[in-house]
């Protein structure tokens, strides 16, 4: 399924200082040809739903030829998104924080012949022909979050990630530096491109004559959820309210709190909902989670559906202002810097803070096998880093 055989020593260490410091990293022909023609034809037999380019007619709003859509993936695909996601854990490039489920699977992103590229800042709409195209906007697929320390690369580990799979040739992305200026990330059959939640990008548009597919997922952690409100599903004439979830009601007399009696077919109580659909509580239930969806502006949970859920979907949009904390630009490192690496110093692009900046060496509850095995890796990472230019003999 994965090639890993082709990570060297040198190359995982590349992409860990890559990501910490760029936001992005890209590993090469990590997936299978023949996984990636597998998943091809499976994406090519599914419904999929118009997201993003929702291209309509003056006469009908129904998403036209052009617009770029997702779909639900299926076991296998899933399966190739685990995998990747157990190797970045093992590489340190994400942490236990990105539990497994929160990003609800793998899905398959199309884009059509024709489907075209955010001109940065131009309004969302804008006349082509007889056809409304609106392409995709910068954004961000997290809102910008702190990492905690001084060093942009401090805590690399616990920021939420991207991962899209080329299936195909003809890939990529767009991807905003510090200064706004959009860096194309080219994406061939089988190559895996890993992005901070807070990296500005946007899609490309059509690169080929023929549909292209690609996979996707999101790697949320306990702390930093993908957005989601029902005002995308509003937009798109989804009638939200037939999908919200009813809850116990409880009456209030002489002070005192009374259940109401219920059917045999009881109503959820809403305060349990909360307390299992919380990663960040012991009374997490994944399952229970993976059957609701809660929208924060809303204070309401909705039944899940893949329709709800992509069309609501609430990216933070890129704006050219102060309107957020790093507004149109990225807050990562255009190019990572080199520096001089003598006998008697340390690569300066791995620190421990990246690592085990939430484990104190005092502390006796500390997982200690842990907090070795991740020294042992920070020590491998600066010998193999590829970035530190050894001094010249004196």
């Amino acid at each position: 399924m994965l090639n890993t055989h082709l990570l060297t020593g040198r190359i995982r260490a590349k992409a860990v200082a890559d990501y910490g410091f760029l936001g992005w990293v890209t590993l090469k022909q990590l997936v299978m040809p023949q996984c990636c023609d597998k998943l091809v034809e499976q994406a090519e037999q599914l419904n999929f739903d118009a997201i993003f380019n929702e291209e309509t007619t003056s006469k009908s709003k129904k998403p036209g030829p052009r617009a770029r859509a997702a779909a639900k993936a299926g076991q296998e695909a899933d399966d190739v998104l685990l995998s990747i996601y157990n190797l970045l854990k093992e590489m340190l490039i994400i942490s236990d924080a990105h539990k497994w489920g929160l990003g609800r699977g793998a899905a398959f992103l199309k884009t059509p012949p024709g489907c075209l590229e955010q001109v940065p800042f131009t309004p969302r709409r804008a006349p082509l022909n007889d056809f409304l195209t609106p392409a995709q906007v910068p954004h961000r697929d997290y809102y910008p979050f702190r990492t905690g320390k001084v060093s942009v690369s401090a805590g690399r580990r616990h920021r939420p990630c991207s991962v899209l799979i080329a299936l195909q040739d003809h890939s990529g992305l767009k991807i905003y530096d510090r200064e706004g200026v959009g860096i194309t990330v080219e994406l061939s059959k089988g190559d895996v491109l890993i992005f901070a939640g807070d990296t500005p990008h946007n899609g490309l548009q059509s690169r080929s004559e023929s549909v292209n597919f690609r996979l996707f997922g999101y790697l949320p952690t306990i702390w930093s959820e993908v957005p989601w409100s029902t005002e995308g599903c509003k937009e798109s004439g989804i009638p939200v309210d037939r999908h919200a979830i009813q809850f116990r009601k409880q009456e209030y007399g002489q002070g005192k709190k009374r259940k109401r009696e219920m059917s045999a077919d009881m109503l959820p109580d809403r305060d349990v909902m909360f307390d299992q659909t919380d990663p960040q509580l012991q009374t997490f239930r994944m399952h229970e989670y993976c059957k609701t969806l809660y929208d924060r502006e809303e204070t309401k949970f909705y039944h899940f559906s893949d329709k709800l859920w992509y069309s609501g979907i609430n990216t933070a949009k890129v704006r050219p202002d102060s309107s957020v904390s790093v507004g149109f630009c990225s807050r990562y490192l255009s190019s990572i810097p080199v520096v001089a690496r003598d006998l008697y110093s340390h690569c300066k692009h791995f620190s421990q803070d990246d690592f085990w900046f939430d484990m104190d060496d005092l502390d006796p509850d500390s997982p200690v096998d842990m907090r070795r095995g991740y020294k042992a890796r920070l020590c491998q990472y600066r010998k193999d880093c590829a970035y530190c230019v050894p001094c010249k003999a004196q």
